[in-house]
């Protein structure tokens, strides 16, 4: 639709949704928020430029990793690279894809937008030198360490050897409005294959979760006190403002309606998958990851204004597209950084 009143209504649409938006943002707390959003400003020094015509494929590093990398790809490697990229991405560009080859040889993220009409599933490719990372990358309870796009995430039934539920917290800045988004995740791992899948569980699912997790506090045995308890074990939920906690108990029943009683009608994510695979057999690893995620127009505006549903729900979605474009080499370049820097020092501190 791009007819006389297109703008105009894109204009008013993105001024609702901005106003919305501003309703997540919250004003930034001292001490450990202070640091997550310290972490995140390395943002700032991301480079990317586009590989193909259309701008569906990015080439993407940082300022601190120019002329860091040479993976030194051979002949035989390139081909299976190629071959690769080739099934991953479902390109047949025999000269793009040689030039894919060509950045990841120099450390480069190959970052692919699949358009789909639900929704943008975003692909990447990178290389890594050799180092540890399956139990780093599986330690539900502290992946914030890893990855600085979380401020929180919270075990629902820890100590399972091969999957987890858990609630996260994403943040990210879009045109200046920071959004902070709470989603429940299901993460499953295998460690013969190297991967590592997660989506959002159905609300039954969570429920259960919740009502199986043990208690972490003698006598407070509910549901709804578990997962209070379980929060309050994290620093996000354990800052104070003077004798009173920044987050309160209320503030947590909130995030437990949100994330598992009523998370159809509240949650702000629909549905997210997605999936890390390394492949070890070259002389460094082969990092691949995915993601797909689709927003819940109904919990981001008011019951009274769903008559804009219809209007709101592909700029939601094309925001949070932007949103996950923006952040996701950041992710893949903590995965690098921290594997190779834990590996020499035993771990995160």
């Amino acid at each position: 639709m791009k007819g006389p009143g297109f703008k105009t209504l894109f204009t008013k649409t993105a001024g609702i949704l901005v106003a919305l938006l501003l309703l997540c943002a919250t004003a930034a707390p001292e001490g450990f928020m202070q640091q997550r959003r310290k972490f995140r400003s390395e943002i700032k020094e991301k480079i990317e430029k586009k590989i193909d015509d259309e701008g569906r494929y990015l080439s993407v590093i940082f300022e601190d990793e120019k002329g860091e990398y040479d993976f030194e790809v051979c002949p035989e490697d390139r081909q299976r690279l190629k071959s690769y990229m080739k099934d991953y991405f479902g390109c047949h560009d025999e000269s793009l894809l040689d030039k894919m080859v060509d950045e990841a040889d120099k450390g480069h993220y190959i970052i692919y937008k699949d358009y789909k009409k639900d929704g943008v599933t975003l692909k990447v490719v990178f290389l890594s030198p050799k180092a540890k990372y399956w139990k780093w990358l599986t330690d539900i309870d502290h992946i914030e360490k890893m990855f600085h796009v979380y401020n929180y995430s919270v075990g629902i039934d820890p100590g399972k050897p091969k999957s987890s539920y858990v609630v996260v917290q994403t943040e990210g800045s879009f045109f200046g409005i920071t959004q902070k988004v709470n989603v429940p995740v299901y993460f499953e791992w295998d460690y013969d294959k190297r991967t590592m899948e997660f989506y959002m569980p159905e609300q039954e699912d969570m429920i259960e979760a919740v009502r199986n997790m043990p208690p972490v506090k003698p006598g407070r045995t509910s549901p709804k006190e578990k997962f209070i308890d379980a929060c309050r074990t994290h620093p996000y939920f354990q800052r104070m403002d003077g004798d009173e906690y920044v987050v309160s108990d209320d503030d947590i029943e909130d995030l437990y309606r949100e994330t598992v009683t009523h998370m159809e009608e509240e949650c702000p994510v629909k549905a997210s998958d997605g999936f890390w695979r390394i492949e070890e057999d070259y002389p460094y690893m082969v990092v691949t990851y995915s993601l797909k995620t689709r927003v819940n127009v109904d919990a981001l505006i008011p019951r009274s204004m769903r008559f804009l549903a219809g209007q709101v729900e592909d700029l939601a979605q094309v925001i949070t597209d932007a949103v996950s474009v923006e952040y996701l080499p950041l992710s893949m370049k903590n995965f690098r950084d921290h594997t190779q820097e834990w590996t020499k020092t035993g771990g995160p501190e």
